[in-house]
């Protein structure tokens, strides 16, 4: 056996990366024989990422309605303002922030709150499409006075919310959406306990 052209006897084996996924590995599952086999991180899942989009006209309060946002992503770096003219003429902000990391994505999802996430969980067949995106939105007004709350329908002064959810290939996407809410669900209860 070589190794870049020199002979080796043995690979090396005390380096901290081949021993950490080992204990996350759960033992592989085989469906249909060998032809079709279900991903080893069996318990890891995850988001690609999380999106949180408002538009504000001259009127808002632009700060308030950004430190909303950025206490949703839990990232004051990630809002990004858009500044424009509407059509007829008076100055509009496009406020967004995202995250495509799986912690922080996570950890957004699970400001909803129980409640938010049991509801997303009961009405995710209206919300979710065909590319495994969560579509929702949360009305504005009460997060500004510190209340998540998941809007019944669409309207004027609210928060969109969008989340890509991981699906590979050999699994279900609705089963992949509802363990992520329930992963969120387990986290919110986690945040409740350390704030009591």
């Amino acid at each position: 056996m070589s190794c870049g052209g020199y002979p080796t006897c043995n690979f090396a084996t005390d380096i901290p990366y081949l021993k950490e996924p080992h204990t996350v590995c759960s033992p592989e599952e085989r469906r249909f024989g060998n032809l079709l086999r279900t991903s080893r991180f069996n318990d890891l899942v995850g988001l690609h990422r999380i999106t949180w989009r408002t538009t504000c006209t001259a009127l808002s309060n632009i700060d308030a309605v950004a430190d909303a946002i950025a206490w949703l992503i839990g990232d004051e770096e990630a809002v990004t303002f858009d500044r424009s003219n509407s059509y007829h003429g008076p100055e509009m902000v496009l406020l967004e922030a995202t995250t495509s990391k799986k912690r922080p994505a996570m950890d957004s999802l699970a400001r909803l709150g129980k409640q938010g996430l049991s509801t997303l969980r009961a009405t995710y067949h209206e919300r979710y499409d065909e590319a495994h995106v969560l579509h929702f939105r949360l009305e504005l007004h009460a997060l500004l006075n510190g209340e998540v709350r998941v809007a019944d329908r669409p309207g004027t002064g609210q928060v969109k919310g969008e989340i890509k959810v991981e699906v590979y290939p050999g699994q279900s996407p609705e089963e992949q959406l509802l363990s992520a809410i329930d992963g969120a669900i387990e986290r919110a209860q986690r945040f409740e306990k350390v704030v009591e």
